[in-house]
This record gives C-alpha cells, sequence and structure tokens, in this order.
C-alpha cells in the first residue's frame, strides 16, 4: 500500500502544474508570463522574432521585455492594458493572412483560447517577471542565477533541439521536463549549457533517439561529458525519470 501511495504521488506535482495552467486560462484567472505565456511564444514566434538575430525579422524581438515594448513603424507589439493597441494582438487576430502572426506559410497557428490567453495578459498589464518585482520573494530563486538562468538554459536547449532536429513533441516535452524540475529545486549553475545539454540527452533517452549519445550532446554544447551525465543523474532523481516516462514520452 505504502508503496503504491509512493508511486502515485510522483504524478501529482505535474498533474496540478497543468491544471493550474488551464485554469488560468479559461477562468479569467490572473495569467502568470512563464507558466502560460513564454512557452506559447516559444513554440510560435520565437524562430523569427527571438534571440537569434540572423534569423530575426522585421526587426521584431519578443523574448525580451525591451522588444515587447518597442516601437516599430509607430507601433507597439505590447501596450500593456490596451491589446487593441498592441501589434501582436492585431496580428495574431488579424483575417488577412498576409498580416496574420504565425503566417500560414509557417505551418503554425494560434487557436482562439491561445489567441484570447495572449490577450487577456495583456489586458492584464502584460505582467513580466524580468521586471522589478517584490524582493521579499528572492529567497525562493537561486542567488547563482535565479529566473535569469531558468530561461538562459532553456533556450538553450531549445535552439540546440531545434538545430539536431528534434520534433516539435520532443521540444516540448524538454519544456515541461523543465518546468516540473525548476519546480522542485532552484537552478544553481553558472554554466546553463550544462544543464540545458542534460535536458536533451534526458528527452533523447525517453523517446530513445539513435545516436543522442552523451559525447555527442556534450560535443555540440561544447561541455564536459562528465558534467553532462552529473546534471542528468541530478534531472533523473529530481524527477524520478523512467524509460519511455510517459510524462515526457506522449504528444500533450
Amino acid at each position: 500500500m505504502l508503496s503504491y501511495l509512493r508511486h502515485a504521488s510522483r504524478g501529482i506535482a505535474p498533474t496540478v502544474l497543468v491544471l493550474t495552467s488551464l485554469a488560468a486560462q479559461h477562468d479569467g484567472g490572473a495569467v502568470d508570463f512563464n507558466r502560460d505565456v513564454r512557452p506559447l511564444l516559444s513554440d510560435r514566434c520565437f524562430k523569427c522574432h527571438g534571440f537569434d538575430e540572423a534569423a530575426r525579422k522585421a526587426g521584431l524581438r519578443l523574448d525580451v521585455r525591451e522588444g515587447q515594448l518597442a516601437a516599430i513603424r509607430g507601433r507597439r507589439p505590447v501596450v500593456p492594458g490596451d491589446p487593441d493597441a498592441s501589434e501582436l494582438i492585431a496580428r495574431i487576430e488579424s483575417p488577412d493572412p498576409k498580416r496574420r502572426m504565425p503566417p500560414p506559410s509557417s505551418g503554425l497557428s494560434l487557436d482562439p483560447s491561445e489567441k484570447a490567453l495572449l490577450r487577456r495578459w495583456i489586458e492584464q498589464g502584460a505582467p513580466d517577471p524580468s521586471e522589478p518585482r517584490d524582493r521579499s520573494r528572492d529567497h525562493l530563486t537561486s542567488i547563482e542565477g535565479g529566473h535569469d538562468r531558468d530561461d538562459e538554459v532553456r533556450l538553450a536547449f531549445e535552439r540546440g533541439m531545434e538545430s539536431a532536429g528534434f520534433s516539435r513533441a520532443e521540444l516540448e516535452a524538454a519544456r515541461r521536463m523543465w518546468r516540473d524540475f525548476t519546480a522542485r529545486r532552484a537552478v544553481r549553475t553558472h554554466k546553463p549549457a550544462v544543464l540545458a545539454a542534460a535536458v536533451e540527452y534526458a528527452v533523447a533517452l525517453v523517446h530513445k533517439r539513435q545516436g543522442s549519445t552523451q559525447a555527442t550532446i556534450a560535443r555540440r554544447y561544447g561541455v564536459n561529458p562528465n558534467s553532462l551525465s552529473q546534471r542528468y543523474s541530478e534531472l533523473r532523481e529530481v524527477l524520478d525519470l523512467r524509460p519511455s516516462d510517459p510524462r515526457y514520452c506522449s504528444a500533450r
């Protein structure tokens, strides 16, 4: 009986996170940028409007606050509190396929609930944790990195996995894994690339990708294979990872 309860409890935290996110999207509650908005922008927008300057289009950058608020030809992508004045909303809701974002040619799209989520985020003032925050909660974040390190790790494995040809389902599995890990343990690292490589390796194992060895992944990220192995062991222990782990194996 005790063994059963221990195994059953392992799925509680991820389930709570999913249910919380769904509740925020559908009940009009507060929208959390890191939980609700950033994964959406990352999946649909950052490829053309993210950190990669060479791939960036129209000079628009949505992965940083400055880019969200910067005017381009007299229009700001995000006007906090005013979705109707925000170019981001105008583009994602446009009936004109030549103006709509993401462009139909990309094969990406936003469903009505996702568009409503972005609109509600802006209505609520487009809160972003990168802005000044209540310092009384700083003890909840590692002094060696905090949310900035969280983002650096996530951006690193997103870029690395995309360049290595991982599927969208595998990339989303990596994001879920990283969210679950950071919900349980503060990020302590001076080398985000090592943790990013460990996340990629963990997803590769779960999805049984051929050729994704620690050595090859470490080489692509420019990190020591032993460091990768240590960080993977940490991921495996914290998340209790198992072969073909259903939390990160199947698309959701």
